[in-house]
């Protein structure tokens, strides 16, 4: 091409060039203005296994699509100063995505109401009640552990509640039974009756090149309105919420999936069927016990909350039946049957909501678990963290009115 040609070439191109760059700039603007942000929440963390990337707020789209804002401390919750302030009872709440509550607006997460509910508790009329959110998606109780004695008590709470899942909390503390995708983690064996730490997915080929790919993210994909829009198309995953979130998740109004409602782990509720579930049972038991010596050796309270499986509190009860008949069941209730014994030994302070849910379907049908199309599945909706916040505010209330 003679210098000619280039001459009159050259600005075409940059024209051509200038324009993809204001179309791209046009696109990334108007989706700031539509606020649709659906950035990655997640990065690597040397000794959680992963965490939240602080101050981060999008889009989260799973069994709902929902607004998640992370603090700067890395947690879904407002700004909290480590330093109590005066006159005030501070609750911290350790568990896993049922307690950080992803589905639902922050206001309907159960330590939000828990905090709600509590302001007309008699006990803490001269006080005011405080609650942190440290829940974070896939956590197992090793991982809470970690964050209690790392994180949590810094904020000098007075009471520290660990929400216990029993869909899949024993078999996350396992790493033979624990999901494929997350075992990047921590965990903890019983070695001589004591635990153990093994960190050694810290030194995995994968993990080391996520903490690699979680540098691009933070400095370029959550930067850009554009490129999270970009890989939602590129993922086919949802860009706009799907279905408006019910008020009331009543039995006899919404659809529901009870042919396909299928236990995490059937095996949970029934005795340890070989020694992996019954080494996975003592880890969990053990690791509990840590949280309640660490949290007393700080001169905090410890409650743990049992929060049940969606087949054991699915509303239909010949659906549970089923459920019961097609793993060979007796019940659906060992894990509190398990816990109660072992609860009342190591005196800790436990509230199973089992038989609480199941007095209230008794009387009001509806779905604790799942979300429009089908609903009796996955986490809590807003009904189920509404029943489970008052719950839990009772049991506090009522606690603190005898001690």
């Amino acid at each position: 091409m003679t210098s000619m040609s280039l001459r009159r070439v050259l600005p075409n191109v940059g024209l051509v060039l200038g324009s993809i760059v204001l179309t791209l700039c046009c696109v990334e603007l108007a989706l700031r203005v539509l606020g649709l942000s659906f950035p990655v929440f997640m990065q690597p963390n040397d000794t959680l296994g992963w965490s939240y990337f602080p101050e981060v707020e999008g889009y989260s789209v799973h069994e709902a699509t929902t607004w998640v804002k992370i603090n700067a401390d890395g947690f879904r919750d407002r700004h909290h100063e480590r330093v109590k302030p005066f006159s005030t009872f501070r609750i911290a709440v350790v568990g896993d995505s049922f307690t950080e509550g992803s589905n639902v607006a922050f206001e309907d997460t159960f330590p939000a109401v828990v905090e709600r509910e509590l302001a007309f508790c008699s006990m803490f009329k001269e006080q005011k009640v405080e609650v942190l959110n440290f829940g974070v998606s896939g956590y197992g109780t090793a991982q809470s552990y970690l964050l209690l004695r790392e994180r949590v008590l810094l904020y000098e709470p007075d009471l520290v509640v660990l929400a216990f899942y029993n869909g899949n909390d024993v078999a996350d503390n396992s790493i033979v039974l624990s999901a494929e995708t997350q075992k990047g983690k921590p965990f903890y064996l019983i070695r001589d009756g004591r635990l153990v730490l093994d960190a050694s997915f810290q030194e995995t080929a994968a993990f080391k090149k996520a903490k690699r790919e979680a540098m691009l993210v933070q400095a370029f994909l959550n930067k850009s309105y554009l490129f999270q829009f970009s890989k939602q198309l590129y993922l086919r995953r949802a860009v706009l919420s799907g279905h408006p979130m019910s008020q009331v998740e009543r039995f006899d109004e919404a659809r529901h999936g009870s042919s396909t409602l299928r236990p995490l782990f059937p095996e949970v509720f029934s005795r340890p069927i070989d020694s992996v579930w019954e080494e996975a049972w003592k880890v969990t038991e053990a690791l509990i016990l840590a949280m309640r010596d660490a949290v007393k050796s700080q001169g905090a309270e410890f409650l743990v909350v049992m929060i049940p499986e969606p087949a054991q509190v699915y509303p239909d009860p010949p659906t549970r039946e089923r459920i019961k008949q097609a793993y060979g069941l007796s019940d659906l209730a060992y894990p509190e049957r398990r816990f109660k014994p072992y609860a009342q030994a190591a005196q800790l302070d436990i509230l199973m909501l089992l038989e609480p849910f199941l007095e209230i379907l008794s009387n009001d049908p509806m779905f604790f678990h799942g979300f429009p199309p089908a609903y009796g599945a996955g986490h809590w909706n807003r009904a189920g963290n509404q029943a489970g916040g008052r719950l839990i505010a009772q049991h506090i209330c009522s606690e603190h009115s005898r001690s």
